[in-house]
């Protein structure tokens, strides 16, 4: 479940503002009439910076001084999207371990791994 392309829009405004002086502008006063902060946007950073990043393209946002209006309305809408995008990461995540470990991907095999050292059973009291 990737960002929508409202979401995407005013996280590019945003990131821009938060990364570049004056620290602020039309994004982050909006964000800040419907009561949301910085820190009630993690889900969403983090898929802002995990798709940017997977496009090669560097997540520091782009300047808008018309920004789109925030995609969500209030604190609570912020915090189901948070939950339902981390939850899609976490997914594909575990989805892609268990298929490394499964189809003979790098990584996948013992072979060419360390042999860990082993302790002489006999030597122990």
């Amino acid at each position: 479940m990737p960002l929508t392309k409202e979401e995407r829009e005013f996280l590019d405004a945003y990131v821009y503002e938060a990364t570049h002086e004056p620290f602020g502008g039309p994004a982050t006063n909006d964000l800040r009439r419907r009561g949301i902060c910085y820190a009630d946007l993690h889900g969403l950073l983090t898929g802002y910076h995990r798709e940017l990043s997977n496009e090669r393209i560097l997540p520091f946002g782009k300047h808008n001084s018309s920004p789109p209006p925030s995609p969500w309305s209030n604190r609570d809408e912020v915090e189901h999207r948070n939950r339902a995008l981390l939850e899609e990461w976490a997914r594909r995540e575990t989805d892609q371990s268990f298929a490394e470990d499964h189809d003979g991907s790098p990584g996948s095999s013992s072979e060419g791994a360390p042999e860990l050292p082993t302790t002489d059973q006999s030597q122990v009291l």
